[in-house]
């Protein structure tokens, strides 16, 4: 029965959205973006600190901030 069945998909609502509707760049989000409301702010009352915790960052080795960038000539060797 399920292979002899014909599934027929209603376009109606995706035809009235053009492509240009979809790939707007100018568009207004249907829900907010992570830490930018107004009502409940990302800073906390008693620190004074906003954003994530210092803790949950990555470091190196040497206890510096791990941030993507790797410059030339700037890691330490090991063992001389």
């Amino acid at each position: 029965r399920a292979l002899t069945e014909q599934l027929y998909v209603d376009e109606t609502e995706v035809a009235d959205d053009g492509l240009a509707d979809m790939l707007d760049d100018n568009a207004f989000h249907q829900t907010p973006m992570p830490g930018t409301s107004m009502r409940q702010p990302t800073a906390i009352a008693n620190t004074g600190m906003s954003g994530p915790s210092p803790a949950m960052r990555p470091t190196t080795m040497t206890g510096r901030p791990i941030t993507g960038m790797l410059r030339l000539n700037s890691q330490s060797t090991q063992g001389g």
